[in-house]
């Protein structure tokens, strides 16, 4: 997951978590950096009282919230045996798994 844009100085993270996620199989990146608000003075204003306060990190629970369901959706192939992770079971489904 990336950080939200604050100062600028979370590009360069962004950018390396991205490319992580590039090299690795079924690896999908929360990019809160390119798609959330940014964390801006006016944001913070609302959100923050020296750190984020409670109705900041519900906004921000609600756009990862978000953001994982887009992901499942459009790929759904890749989630569709989710449930078998850590179970020691194997999933059958006609496809020979």
């Amino acid at each position: 997951m990336t950080m939200p844009k604050e100062d600028g100085s979370e590009e360069a993270f962004a950018e390396v978590i991205k490319s992580i996620a590039g090299r690795l199989r079924n690896c999908y990146v929360i990019d809160l950096y390119t798609y959330a608000p940014p964390y801006d003075e006016a944001f913070k204003k609302k959100y923050f009282c020296g750190h984020m306060n409670a109705m900041g990190y519900l906004l921000t629970a609600h756009y990862v919230m978000t953001y994982i369901d887009w992901i499942i959706r459009h790929n759904a192939d890749d989630f569709a045996f989710v449930q078998f992770i850590g179970s020691g079971y194997k999933p059958f489904d006609g496809r020979g798994s």
